[in-house]
């Protein structure tokens, strides 16, 4: 990892410096004001990181081409020609590397250690609770099941539907069951097929707003394709709904992000706004308030880092969103998605989008993540493609993936 700070008289330029000193896969570790108005002025400096290894990774689900510029002054010595940021920055200096054997500290009140424990604690007893429900399903399978039904019961779990919800589903399909109907597996599967789809509840289409424009957040951890999912939604919406849409870029963390969907936004005549402060949050708002719809594209946030999550609360605070959508991947395992839910569910969220559907052959983490989680499934998305690869959710459809095509 090299670990680098850069300092600017603006966030701007300072961002800018690390754009083209490191990348667009370069990651913001810090930010913070230097300096003081009245003695030279305020400065802010940026303290960045650029793992050489993920650079070596597949690309994303969204790919975009970058071409590094070395920065140019004029003969007034600022720094024009960014292809992110316009023309308009000021002069800037950046400090020599930090060597990357260096570490950064972390700041933490006691009180927040605490907490951070205590929160680790939890995770740790709900993924044992989870566990033990699992293995008491397991313990509980009647020995004297039909085999139609032992059937269903393997699919199910084949498919990494949880052995908890597996056994729920077996209880359900046979209650009231004719025993002449206890190895009929069209009659079986019927069954099967109503009982998941009556428990996947989806939230049908984003409405537009009627006294100001509705503004729609996606939020989520890093790589499940929220640039990419809020690119597809806008173009949608934009481009067959034909109404009038407007998008916020703020993730301000990863230079690449704000470079997807600065181009997209470009090729779709959608405007963009890219906002670094609350105060600039809410002009854009304001600037966009008589749109149909505004799509927030927040930065991808560990759900393990307290300040993290504390800025991306900030973030919704100033942003005062209409509908926040939960950004996961199908692909992500089980575990790791209860602690997400979890921590998200804290900050306060209303829909699911559920993304990778084609790099997977497993979707039962789909039937274990609504029903513990409560919430409806918005869209889901199935590939790379904009905005063709973005579906509304449907319960019939969602049924047909986990209970493997039941007749209805």
């Amino acid at each position: 990892m090299t670990i680098r700070k850069f300092k600017a008289a603006t966030m701007k330029d300072a961002l800018l410096l690390v754009k083209d000193e490191l990348g667009p896969q370069a990651v913001i570790l810090n930010t913070r004001k230097t300096g003081n108005a009245l003695f030279g002025g305020e400065r802010y400096e940026v303290t960045a990181g650029l793992d050489e290894s993920a650079q070596k990774k597949a690309a994303p689900e969204y790919a975009m081409t970058y071409s590094p510029k070395k920065l140019k002054k004029n003969s007034e010595g600022r720094y024009i020609d960014s292809p992110v940021f316009g023309s308009d920055s000021a002069t800037a200096v950046m400090e020599r590397p930090m060597r990357e054997s260096t570490v950064l500290p972390e700041f933490n009140s006691p009180a927040q250690s605490e907490f951070r424990s205590l929160t680790a604690g939890i995770d740790a007893m709900r993924s044992a609770v989870y566990s033990i429900a699992d293995q008491a399903a397991e313990k509980s399978k009647e020995s004297a099941l039909p085999p139609a039904l032992a059937r269903i019961s393997d699919a199910l779990e084949q498919n990494e539907v949880s052995p908890a919800h597996v056994q729920q589903l077996i209880e359900q399909i046979k209650k009231g069951l004719p025993a002449e109907s206890a190895n009929d597996d069209v009659a079986l599967r019927r069954r099967l097929f109503a009982a998941v789809e009556s428990d996947m509840p989806v939230s049908g289409h984003i409405k537009k707003g009627l006294d100001r424009a509705r503004r729609i957040a996606l939020v989520g951890p890093t790589g499940v394709g929220k640039t990419t999912t809020i690119a597809k939604l806008a173009a949608h919406f934009r481009l067959r709904e034909n109404l009038k849409v407007a998008l916020i870029a703020a993730d301000n963390y990863r230079m690449a992000a704000i470079e997807q969907i600065q181009q997209f936004a470009g090729i779709s005549n959608i405007p963009l706004e890219i906002v670094y402060t609350d105060d600039e949050m809410k002009a854009a708002l304001e600037k966009f308030s008589r749109f149909d719809m505004v799509f927030i594209d927040t930065a991808g946030r560990s759900q393990r880092n307290i300040e993290h999550m504390n800025d991306l609360r900030r973030t919704l605070l100033a942003l005062d969103p209409d509908e926040v959508h939960l950004t996961v991947s199908v692909t992500t395992k089980m575990k790791d998605l209860r602690v997400i839910e979890r921590k998200y569910s804290e900050i306060g969220y209303h829909r699911l989008i559920v993304t990778k559907l084609d790099e997977t052959i497993s979707y039962g983490t789909l039937y274990n993540l609504v029903k513990e989680s409560g919430k409806a499934i918005s869209y889901i998305s199935t590939g790379q493609s904009i905005p063709d690869d973005l579906s509304l959710a449907d319960s019939r459809s969602l049924a047909n993936l986990i209970a493997g095509g039941g007749a209805a």
